[in-house]
């Protein structure tokens, strides 16, 4: 009898297939932690600009009468709201003048540093008068 035809992967082949494998396994699992803090970072970020967006809105509702300068606070969960109000006159007309809304939100990234998002918008009186 001559030479046997057996198909099939030899101990060796099978070896090195099966370490192509785990090694892909293993590039793939080290990408799960990445993914994970990519979201994370989406959260903190999404959550800050709706809280300036929901400030913002219920100051600009307050309309330009009721608009003091200052600034003040909230803490709202793990976010610090700031907002800040000035007057910028440039005449002396009633209308020569915008209030400056300004909200930053603060919050604390899954690294443990701090992030802020920040909005700011003139109030008009004119604009608030009309509504």
């Amino acid at each position: 009898m001559g030479l046997r035809n057996e198909s099939g992967f030899s101990m060796i082949e099978l070896l090195v297939a099966m370490v192509v494998i785990a090694l892909g396994l293993l590039s793939i699992s080290a990408l799960f932690p990445l993914g994970s803090r990519a979201r994370m970072r989406g959260e903190g970020i999404t959550k800050a600009i709706e809280l300036a967006q929901q400030r913002m809105e219920q100051l600009v509702e307050l309309g330009y009468d009721n608009l003091e300068d200052g600034c003040d606070s909230t803490v709202i969960r793990a976010y610090r709201v700031k907002w800040c109000i000035s007057t910028l006159k440039w005449g002396p007309g009633t209308y020569d003048a915008l209030k400056i809304v300004t909200d930053t939100v603060t919050y604390i990234t899954p690294g443990g540093g701090y992030r802020k998002v920040g909005l700011t918008t003139y109030v008009s009186p004119k604009i608030s008068g009309g509504r």
